[in-house]
């Protein structure tokens, strides 16, 4: 049963932002040399969470017969527990199609993504968030047939709202004028919940006295930028030799049902022998491929 299928999206890297729609178009070719006839083909979108965490415990009292003689079964350390937590809409691209010898027929779908309620794209150690548009064709009698692309999904919890389509009062009269986007508008709320607002200064100290004074132009930063700080050890009682500055993100679940967990990651690490200087600057770069900060039933990342 030889039958290519493509799938393209409407940009060349798979990168949505939440309250985008997402555009699919499916090819669908015969490249044999018979008729063939497919039952039916859809495609959705759909976050899979997956945890990779010991559960908390269970009175004994909750616990079924079967969970006791899976535990006593050789596990590993780590459990790992995939869940489905958001699935848009099934597309329904045709039902009975048939394919003649070298016809190809294609169809185009749309995936609406929601502006919230959506965790985003996230590889972590404890838990992962995984986006993927699936798309799965049948022949008749014969297995389902699957094919995921992987997404990544943006979310930020910026206040948005999704643009409204203007309403037509005249039908004879075209209205050509388009209103922001959802990408403009989160662009523009991510300028400004990160333009530098003033400097914001933290003391160092330990048991003998201040050590240095570090400070930031920003708390807010994006994706992509660099965090800029600088280090003031003048009129300082105790002098610093060197010091070593990490950017990381944290993982902490938070959720009754998996034991509590935090693991850290570090991105990226400065090293500086600062002996007998006054002051210092690092410089640190945030990856693209790093996640923003958010927050789900499941725990703070």
């Amino acid at each position: 049963m030889p039958i290519k299928i493509v799938a393209k999206l409407d940009r060349e890297s798979a990168v949505y932002l939440a309250g985008e729609a997402i555009q699919c178009k499916v090819i669908m070719q015969n490249i044999g040399n018979d008729e063939e006839s497919l039952a039916w083909g859809s495609v959705h979108v759909q976050c899979e969470r997956i945890v990779r965490a010991n559960k908390a415990d269970v009175p004994s009292s909750r616990k079924s017969s079967t969970e006791e003689k899976s535990q006593t079964i050789g596990t590993t350390a780590m459990s790992r527990s995939a869940f489905t937590v958001f699935s848009c809409r099934p597309v329904i691209l045709f039902c009975e199609l048939v394919l003649n010898v070298g016809e190809s027929r294609s169809f185009e779908c749309t995936q609406q993504l929601p502006l919230d309620s959506i965790p985003p794209s996230f590889k972590g150690h404890l838990v992962r968030y995984v986006y993927k548009l699936t798309l799965g064709v049948q022949h008749v009698k014969s297995p389902i047939k699957l094919i995921h692309v992987p997404l990544r999904i943006i979310q930020s919890d910026l206040g948005l709202t999704l643009p409204s389509s203007p309403t037509l009062v005249n039908p004879f009269i075209s209205n050509h004028s388009v209103g922001p986007s959802i990408v403009d508008l989160a662009v523009e709320a991510a300028d400004c919940l990160t333009a530098p607002h003033g400097s914001y200064s933290y003391n160092i100290t330990n048991a003998s006295g201040r050590v240095a004074s570090f400070s930031l132009n920003k708390k807010a930063y994006k994706l992509g930028e660099d965090v800029i700080g600088r280090f003031n050890f003048d009129s300082c009682t105790v002098r610093c030799l060197q010091f070593v500055v990490s950017l990381q993100s944290v993982e902490n679940l938070v959720n009754d049902e998996w034991r509590s967990h935090t693991f850290v990651t570090t991105h990226m690490t400065e090293h500086t022998v600062c002996a007998y200087w006054t002051e210092a600057t690092i410089r640190l770069h945030i990856p693209l491929s790093a996640t923003s900060t958010f927050y789900t039933d499941t725990g703070k990342f």
